[in-house]
Order: structure tokens, then sequence, then C-alpha cells
């Protein structure tokens, strides 16, 4: 490799560039989230921080390739090949990563508020519910017809295993496992009342801190309880998902007592 082509050292200038690009999109993608939940901006900056980084990393990735096919085959000296390596690995996976939640946005219901009983869904009391319903219509004969009525036919197509978990145990001792296992996920608890069977509280994602509602009523039945719950996202359209596979999780801790 001539010496113009590399940085004075043996490192490719593509392979420098590459790393340049690639780590410096995962900062940007790092902080497009943290810089959310600090409120340094809004959201629709934060999520075309993440684009952009994705197109960087993209970049960083294509240039690896083209230093790679300049090289002939022949491997760099360790400093370029560790560079040449981190930078491809972030370049694949750091794309990857954002298109499989693209992916997953696309293959889930765009809805925002999961219930195990979508006719009546537990009402917050202690929380306040959001009230800016928006459930777009992702097929033509659906246009027609309200927010409301998209929610409960899009719930019932794909979440149609989300029901009322019944328990053989008291209302007090559903409520209180309730709490525990919210308490144990480290959920901010908002409300209890082991008496009244009533639980809410609110779960924060990590990186970009999204807020979540959730209300857990537990009402006596047969000699037990049966628990119903909804996860309600505080902003956005879709949740990607992410309020069904809460309210799986957490039904299924309270069967097992986990």
């Amino acid at each position: 490799m001539s010496n113009h082509e590399t940085d004075g050292g043996g490192i490719s200038r593509l392979t420098l560039l590459a790393f340049a690009l690639t780590a410096g999109a995962v900062v940007a993608a790092v902080l497009s989230g943290f810089g959310f939940r600090w409120q340094w901006w809004g959201l629709g900056s934060a999520f075309g921080t993440l684009k952009w980084s994705v197109y960087a990393a993209g970049i960083g990735l294509l240039l690896t390739i083209a230093a790679a096919l300049r090289a002939g085959g022949e491997r760099p000296k360790s400093d370029g090949f560790a560079l040449f390596v981190i930078a491809a690995v972030i370049g694949l996976a750091l794309p990857s990563y954002v298109l499989n939640w693209v992916a997953v946005a696309r293959s889930v219901p765009p809805i925002h508020d999961v219930s195990t009983n979508i006719d009546n869904p537990p009402a917050f009391t202690t929380l306040a519910a959001r009230k800016d319903l928006r459930v777009p219509a992702r097929r033509p004969e659906l246009k027609k017809l309200t927010d409301a009525q998209r929610l409960v036919i899009y719930q019932r197509e794909s979440y149609s295993d989300i029901r009322p978990l019944h328990l053989d145990i008291t209302v007090s001792a559903a409520t209180t496992r309730a709490r525990d296992i919210a308490a144990g996920r480290g959920w901010e608890i908002a409300a209890f009342d082991a008496d009244g069977g009533r639980l809410e509280a609110t779960f924060t994602s990590r990186w970009y801190g999204f807020r979540d509602d959730v209300v857990v009523v537990v009402s006596a039945d047969k000699g037990g309880s049966v628990v119903n719950m909804r996860s309600v996202s505080r902003i956005g359209t879709s949740d990607i998902g992410q309020n069904a596979k809460r309210i799986r999780g957490f039904l299924a801790a309270m069967a097992s007592g986990d």
C-alpha cells in the first residue's frame, strides 16, 4: 500500500475514516436517546439524529469494504486491523439494530394502549390518563371507523391472547403480588390499595426515557381473584409492541408468583 494511502503509520486512510464515521455514529445514536431523556431536544430531533447515525454507520461499512478491496487481501498491521474490525462491526450492527426495530414496528399494530379487557379497560384514577388516542388506519376499510373502534379491532387481531388472569388467591394477596413484581422491575409506584385491588405505576425505558403508565385492577372471583391490566404509552402512535409484551410478562409473573 503506497504512503499516500496511509496515515504514515501503516493504517489506511479509508480505515481511519471508516472508524471515525462509525465511532461518531455510535456516539450520535446513544446521545439521540439520552438527549431526549434529558430534555436537550425533542423527539423529532432525537429520531433525526438516530437516522443520520445509521447513515453514517452504513457509509463507514462501505468504506471498510473499500479498504479491504484496496488492500488486496493483505492483512493490515495490528492497529489498523483492530480499527478495521471495529468499524466493520459497528457499521453492520448499528443499522441492523435500528432496522430491526423498524421491521418490528411494521409487524405490530399501530396502537399505544393495550388492555386485558378491550370493551371495558381499567381506568386510571391517580395517574393522568392519556386522552389523545390516535390509531392510524392501515387498511382502507378501517378509515371510516373511529380511533377507538380501530384500537379494538387491532388488539383483537394481534393480541387475542391478552386476557384477564384468574388466580386462586385473595384480592389483597394478588394486589400485593402485583406491587412486588412492579417494584422489582423498577416501576415507579403511583398508587397501591391492597384491599381495594388497585395498583398504578409508571415504567421508564433506559435509553429514551419513554414513560408508559400501567394500571392493575384486581377483583374477587369465584373464591379467588381476577386480574385486569392496562398499559398505555404517554407519547407516540405506536408502542412497537412494548405494551403487549409488558402485559404478557407481568401476567406470567403473576401466575407463577415470581
